[in-house]
């Protein structure tokens, strides 16, 4: 039996929230989402095999999560993959040490495609 990966999507806006998880639930992966950024997962026993992380979380930066989930033991070799719109995103991805980067707004395919891959390599650490 193949294993159901778990994505985590980290985004305070809803609608996104919607689309993503749609579109990797067809895909066949299971979703759980967190729209505070409040990382509840840590405590809660949930174990994502891939956090997908929006830069901007309410008040929150998701480079800097990002950066904090790469230095703790317990979350470090989860790949991370960092969603903006921003210019920069590239530099910012690399700099808070994520797996990859989806620039918005991106297509179902690209979205896809980022998954399978971080999925596949399973880590970089910083």
């Amino acid at each position: 039996m193949e294993k159901k990966y778990h994505i985590l999507i980290v985004d305070d806006d809803h609608g996104t929230i919607e689309i993503i998880s749609m579109i990797l639930l067809n895909a066949g992966y299971q979703i759980t989402a967190d729209p505070t950024a409040e990382l509840f997962f840590l405590e809660s026993g949930i174990n994502p095999d891939l956090i997908l992380l929006d830069n901007q979380v309410g008040e929150k930066c998701g480079a800097l999560l990002c950066h904090e989930l790469k230095q703790n033991e317990k979350t470090r070799n989860i790949p991370i993959v960092l969603i903006s719109g921003i210019d920069e995103l590239q530099r910012l991805a690399e700099s808070a040490c994520a797996d990859d980067f989806l620039t918005k707004p991106f297509s179902i395919k690209n979205l896809l495609q980022k998954v399978e891959a971080c999925l596949l390599q399973r880590t970089v650490t910083c």
